[in-house]
């Protein structure tokens, strides 16, 4: 028996369960299939701008966000040796914050709430995709289920299945990889004094790291200030400093950021995660769109991964709001044409500064004052580049 659905959702997780929150405001009827249980052990924390923040409040979760977002008020940038500074402000271009930090295990709980009680949502796990096939009225997805195999069929198929997707795997669609031999060390540090909502990333030949506010928390009668770290670096050196004692991972987080932040306190927990690029050479095909990290997965150092997800998400409600007659190949063209321009951004931004840093002739180059104070002075230039990062999203009815 073959059971027909609006749309199959493949992968349940931070992009797959948005998609499937924000096609449920439309009124279709989805069919999510998610390997596992969502987990509350993901350690890795969200820059998003604040236009992803508009979006989830759009979807009603921002209420159950909100204790755990710290704002972001500016973002200082900055080259380790050279003069000069780049500071971005929300209030450059109208925005009372240019977004919040929030740990990626919160958004995860609070978007499968909301999902778990969807009347037309069919949620399918644990299960896995074991084949696809395409036809012109749409895409038969068979499902192993832990009590049998079952077919499904839908006009549209949502690739969100991770960097390892399997759906690209099964459509063979080929991916430009760079592996960047780097890690990223994620940790949590307490200050002496409050962080003033800004964060800081700091620029080196070997790696960048980027400290991120969090949210103060009191304890004992006393305010404790926090900030995410995460480092960046070669795998050699990440290996080095997990297993630093604590006092001497903040002595050398001390040598590379200076006193920008104050005292540091002391380091909680740390875990790393690889840090590779790869970019599906299709987003669309067929029926079947991809999205997040099964279209692109980005370096972290400029946050551009899940805010991208996030934005494809928005232009696909808005394609498929507007031109509901439509078939889903001819939906998914208007997406792609939508996306493209701001997927070309975050994909330059995200490999230009990584390879500018590991460049040997930039390397050698005797510079004293930062190329970034350039872009700093050109106010004018610096509001286009932060637009630039924001990209073109569609009107959303939400305020934080």
């Amino acid at each position: 028996m073959m059971k027909h659905y609006d749309v199959i959702i493949v992968g349940g997780g931070l992009v797959g369960a948005s998609a499937a929150l924000a096609l449920h405001q439309l009124g279709k009827h989805i069919a999510l299939i998610n390997a596992q249980a969502p987990t509350t052990k993901d350690a890795r924390l969200f820059a998003l701008n604040y236009r992803s923040c508009q979006f989830l409040a759009a979807l009603n979760i921002w209420q159950d966000l909100v204790a755990y977002a710290a704002p972001i008020h500016a973002v200082h940038v900055s080259q380790q040796r050279q003069f000069g500074v780049l500071r971005l402000r929300g209030d450059d271009i109208g925005l009372k914050a240019l977004g919040y930090v929030i740990p990626a295990r919160h958004i995860e709980a609070a978007l499968h709430q909301k999902i778990s009680s969807l009347s037309n949502l069919t949620l399918f796990q644990p299960a896995h995709l074991m084949e696809l096939a395409q036809q012109e009225n749409g895409a038969i997805a068979k499902v192993k289920t832990e009590q049998d195999f079952i077919n499904l069929h839908a006009d549209l198929v949502i690739a969100a299945d991770g960097n390892h997707s399997t759906v690209r795997k099964l459509l063979a669609i080929p991916t430009e990889d760079i592996d960047y031999k780097q890690s990223a060390l994620v940790s949590e540090i307490t200050l002496m004094r409050s962080h003033q909502n800004v964060a800081y990333e700091r620029l080196s030949m070997n790696g960048t790291i980027a400290l991120l506010p969090l949210p103060d928390i009191e304890s004992s009668d006393q305010m404790v200030h926090r900030m995410a770290c995460i480092w960046s670096a070669d795998q050699e050196q990440i290996d080095e400093l997990m297993q630093a004692s604590d006092d001497d991972f903040v002595q050398a987080l001390k040598r590379k950021i200076g006193y920008r932040v104050g005292r540091i306190h002391q380091v909680l927990a740390r875990c790393t995660y690889p840090i590779q690029q790869k970019i599906a050479k299709n987003w669309a095909l067929g029926n079947v769109l991809l999205i997040g990290n099964a279209a692109h997965n980005l370096h972290p150092m400029t946050a551009q991964g899940f805010n991208l997800a996030l934005f494809e998400i928005a232009i696909l409600v808005q394609e498929l709001a507007k031109n509901f007659e439509k078939n889903a190949q001819e939906v998914l063209q208007g997406v792609e044409s939508a996306v493209k321009s701001q997927r070309k951004n975050a994909f330059r931004i995200a490999q230009y500064v990584p390879a500018m840093l590991s460049n040997p002739w930039y390397q050698r180059l005797p510079h004293v004052v930062s190329p970034l104070v350039g872009l700093d002075l050109l106010t004018p230039v610096k509001r286009r580049f932060m637009h630039g990062m924001l990209g073109r999203w569609p009107r959303v009815k939400s305020s934080l």
